[in-house]
């Protein structure tokens, strides 16, 4: 019988979305020249801060363990660590194409993981709300990347 640490899981999301906020932070700042996309990067930033907080509340309400985990959905939170996005965040070229294709890796990866978490603990609206967040990143981000089209945040509706 496994049993997985739901408390480590969402200690892991909190440490993806503060570091998330300070990539983009500094994502903003090197592209602050661009006004477009320092606002892209700002509102990158804010989003994950907001997820941080979220988590934050998040953490109290679930179970330390869950038992009879299967195997898949292990593996699949052990493969779908989106934290292995930072080493290509602190060494991102200047080809700005690039960093947003990182950027949008690094929202998929978020949004799997938590999807992978919600597979296992069941509905949860807190949960629920980060992950269409995590998914209108990456619609947002692969627009931006496809067309150019201009960011507005979480509440873009296409």
């Amino acid at each position: 019988m496994e049993t997985i640490d739901l408390h480590k899981v969402v200690d892991i999301a909190l440490k993806v979305e503060e570091k998330g906020a300070e990539i983009y932070n500094q994502l903003a700042d090197k592209y602050s020249s661009n006004q477009e996309l320092y606002e892209t990067f700002k509102l990158l930033a804010k989003d994950e801060q907001i997820h941080y907080n979220q988590f934050q509340s998040f953490k109290k309400d679930i179970p330390e363990t869950l038992d009879n985990v299967s195997q898949i959905d292990k593996e699949l939170l052990d493969f779908v660590d989106p934290s292995r996005f930072v080493p290509f965040f602190e060494s991102a070229e200047e080809d700005l194409n690039e960093i947003l294709k990182v950027c949008y890796n690094f929202e998929k990866d978020t949004y799997l993981f938590y999807s992978a978490v919600r597979d296992l603990i069941a509905d949860n609206e807190v949960l629920n709300n980060i992950i269409k967040a995590e998914k209108s990143h990456m619609v947002i981000l692969f627009k931006y990347i496809v067309t150019d089209s201009k960011f507005r945040g979480i509440s873009d509706k296409f």
